[in-house]
């Protein structure tokens, strides 16, 4: 090939490369996703403002703020297992979520009716070895296991009813009674 007969290139431009779509939707893509971890942050917060943030004294005395709604939610553990409780002061019992249950290992037992905010259904017996709220830990405790997949565990009367409550400004604390 002669050189008179290579095409002619263009001259180069003066003016920067400008980013295509590809840039612009990635860019557009970091941003929706770094909302949306923003976001769900703050509406756990919104749910448990006590996440990551049980306040503890030296007295034993376990302090929680009340969310939004006006409910007390804590990070623990069952069997080892994290969760998060619902205080329930209107729950006989400690009632665990099916998904949660199979995590920490309890055992399904009979069958019973029970009654809730949502109406009846049937709960299954089970008996908790151990559960931590903060530095309180109850042993061999009585709960039943609900058709739920997911949510908090109800933290029922039978072991708050071991502890004593305060109530305040949107704060409750839990301490051991003194005796």
């Amino acid at each position: 090939m002669s050189e008179e007969q290579k095409p002619e290139l263009p001259p180069p431009s003066s003016e920067p490369a400008k980013p295509g779509w590809g840039m612009f939707a990635a860019g557009w893509a970091i941003l929706l996703l770094l909302l949306t971890l923003l976001f769900n942050g703050f509406l756990q917060e919104q749910q448990n403002p006590n996440r990551l943030s049980v306040l503890e004294s030296q007295s034993g005395a376990l302090s929680l703020r009340a969310n939004r709604n006006g409910q007390y939610f804590a990070e623990g553990r069952i069997n080892g297992a994290e969760v998060v409780f619902l205080l329930d002061t209107g729950a006989t019992t400690v009632a665990v979520p099916e998904r949660i249950a199979a995590v920490a290992g309890l055992r399904i037992g009979e069958p019973l009716r029970i009654e809730t905010a949502a109406g009846a259904t049937t709960a299954h017996h089970t008996r908790i070895r151990r559960l931590e709220l903060g530095n309180f830990v109850f042993s061999d405790l009585r709960a039943v296991v609900i058709p739920a997949e997911d949510g908090a565990v109800l933290l029922g009367m039978n072991a708050l009813g071991d502890l004593e409550f305060t109530q305040q400004d949107g704060e409750l604390i839990l301490q051991k009674p003194a005796f």
